[in-house]
């Protein structure tokens, strides 16, 4: 999932092979940015209103007050398909770089036009690009103005939730080709599974 630049739009696009997707009847937009992460520890989704969001939450780093485990009354329980830290550690073996002393971290991670999707994670380590988080938290919020505004969600409507020419979260590197054309330049990432295909007649670039 990455980024379809359009004057100054950020267009975003999960990209893979064509295929067939059964069109959701709400549509929900991917903002984490976590393609490539894994979280140990995943929680059990909990619904919250507007107004528990806003003692929770707060619209600067790290996005969580510091008294936000104390307004929640439940505690956490890990999903049933939750993935323990050691299970997922060892698939790295020696390819490990530890981070200590994380800050927890409130992360939009979804959203549609009626509900948004929040984690609460800490880093535990990972190796080049990819990230292993521990989450603490799981929520479940509807959107009202508060909530948008607290979680800049016009922003993100105008960047992962853009459409350009047809193009949309979700169009494939076919789907691109076809409405746009061959691209003009193309640039590749030190992460491989990264490359970028630039649009120089359309002032667009977009990330894959």
């Amino acid at each position: 999932m990455r980024p379809l630049c359009l004057s100054g739009v950020t267009l975003f696009f999960l990209v893979t092979s064509c295929h067939a997707v059964p069109k959701p009847s709400e549509r929900w937009i991917d903002a984490g940015d976590m393609t490539y992460d894994e979280i140990c520890n995943m929680k059990k989704e909990m619904t919250i209103d507007a107004k528990m969001a806003q003692k929770l939450f707060k619209s600067d780093y790290p996005y969580l007050r510091e008294t936000w485990e104390k307004e929640i009354a439940e505690k956490f329980e890990d999903s049933d398909d939750a993935k323990s830290f050691n299970a997922i550690r060892a698939t790295y073996g020696e390819r490990w770089a530890e981070r200590e002393n994380e800050k927890q971290v409130a992360r939009l991670i979804r959203f549609s036009d009626k509900e948004i999707i929040v984690l609460v994670l800490r880093e535990r380590g990972g190796w080049i690009s990819r990230k292993i988080y521990e989450c603490s938290a799981h929520f479940r919020i509807p959107r009202t103005g508060k909530v948008d505004e607290l979680f800049c969600l016009d922003q993100l409507e105008k960047s992962y939730g853009a459409e350009f020419k047809g193009l949309k979260q979700g169009s494939c590197v076919e789907d691109v080709t076809k409405a746009l054309g061959e691209h003009d330049a193309e640039i590749s990432f030190q992460a491989c599974y990264y490359f970028r295909y630039c649009y120089f007649k359309h002032d667009v670039t977009i990330t894959f």
